[in-house]
């Protein structure tokens, strides 16, 4: 829904000026199948009937026709009864009406704004508009107040998907490599790439930050690109300059993974860099396997055959963690921090590592505790007989020029 013509609505729904009060922004569920199912006819008749019905209602507050299947209110109350007014407006809509015999039930979703004399119009539709969106996102059919910290973090959303898109992907993002460590040899095995991103103006934007938002744009597929192309090249140096065999462990989203040419691609880095197949390890969250998950399969199974490790990272965390393994073609489970953080002290964590590690060696795979950062984790996770681990105990994550030392030392 566009600000600009929530505001021509609300002007001409005469609800300009807004006193102190609050601004509610109601959207009916899943409208549309009312109109595939009777026609648009119909669907502007049930939007109509709700309309008076809710002005019968609720004749204290005003009342507007947004665009599409939503509505505005203002009511002129205090702040304290909106969550009260907003409940009575959701039970009102979800009140049957008929169409011809056939009994139709609604739900609807409500953005709520507090309303200060020292706020614009505008800014009062925005945080209504995020508070919607949010609650959408979340769980339909209930409503949300708006907070200035939502409507911040919206802003910082929009200015960073502009940012992805106005920046210069080789100057402000760069890899740094976190060691992965034998848990028997104490020696290095492998690394694994992670992304950062400086950016000129808003300074360094962690990955928990700015990676959700490029998986909603196709920003995501470019730096995947340039991810795996870097950290493989870097690989094959690392390989060529100490004679070892190091691995190197590169995240991919599941938006690259349902790429139709996300095979091709690593196939023709893998040949670009001359990296050998085996050294390289793509680890995939679980949630990989909701999308598409047939064709997913066979890409994995397709790579696997090439010699191509896949890991399965953060296992544990999710609500399907066990699906996900029997359907994947996974050789190596990551077990996150946040099982692993203060688990020496935790009878339940322990007990949730020890399984997760019998069941993958029961499984054939092999286990990399994520996340240790004092003596007591690592030695909880040896003694549970994990395979690797990596954190800060041993090294944070660093550049690529700062690993020659640590290579040969």
């Amino acid at each position: 829904m566009d600000s600009a013509k929530f505001i021509d609505i609300v002007s001409a729904s005469r609800l300009e000026p807004l006193q102190d009060g609050v601004l509610l922004l109601i959207d009916l569920d899943d409208f549309e199948m009312i109109n595939e199912t009777y026609g648009y006819k119909k669907g502007d008749f049930v939007l109509q009937l709700l309309v008076a019905r809710l002005a019968y209602r609720f004749p204290k507050h005003r009342i507007g026709k947004a665009d599409g299947s939503a509505f505005l209110m203002f009511a002129d109350i205090d702040s304290a009864d909106k969550e009260e007014l907003a409940a009575d407006i959701l039970g009102t809509i979800t009140e049957p009406i008929y169409i011809k015999s056939d009994k139709v039930m609604l739900t609807a979703s409500i953005g709520i704004a507090e309303v200060a004399s020292v706020m614009t119009t505008e800014q009062s539709l925005i945080a209504a508009k995020v508070a919607l969106s949010d609650t959408k996102k979340s769980r339909r059919g209930t409503f949300l107040v708006s907070s200035a910290d939502a409507v911040r973090s919206r802003k910082r959303t929009v200015q960073l998907k502009r940012a992805f898109y106005e920046s210069d992907l080789e100057k402000q993002f760069y890899l740094v490599y976190q060691p992965q460590i034998d848990i028997k040899t104490g020696l290095i095995t492998g690394a694994e790439a992670l992304l950062r991103w400086q950016h000129p103006v808003f300074g360094l934007i962690p990955p928990s930050e700015f990676i959700p938002i490029a998986e909603g744009t196709r920003f995501i597929e470019r730096i995947g690109r340039h991810v795996l192309y870097e950290a493989c090249l870097q690989c094959k140096a690392w390989c060529d300059e100490t004679g070892k065999r190091l691995t190197i462990a590169v995240n991919i989203s599941p938006w690259q993974v349902i790429q139709p040419d996300f095979f091709e691609e690593v196939v023709q880095t893998l040949a670009d860099t001359e990296l050998d197949a085996s050294l390289l390890e793509i680890e995939l969250t679980e949630h990989v396997a909701f999308e598409e998950e047939e064709r997913i399969v066979e890409r994995l199974k397709s790579l696997q055959a090439l010699g191509v490790n896949i890991a399965l990272d953060d296992f544990g965390m999710g609500y399907s963690s066990l699906q996900t393994l029997s359907r994947l073609p996974v050789q190596q489970l990551k077990i996150p921090r946040e099982l692993i953080a203060s688990s020496h002290n935790s009878k339940t964590k322990r007990a949730v590592i020890e399984t997760i590690v019998l069941l993958g060696k029961r499984l054939g795979k092999t286990i990399v505790a994520e996340g240790i950062e004092n003596e007591e984790e690592a030695a909880l996770v040896r003694s549970l007989g994990c395979d690797r681990f990596q954190g800060y105990l041993f090294h944070k994550p660093l550049r690529a020029e700062s690993w020659r030392e640590l290579l040969t030392s």
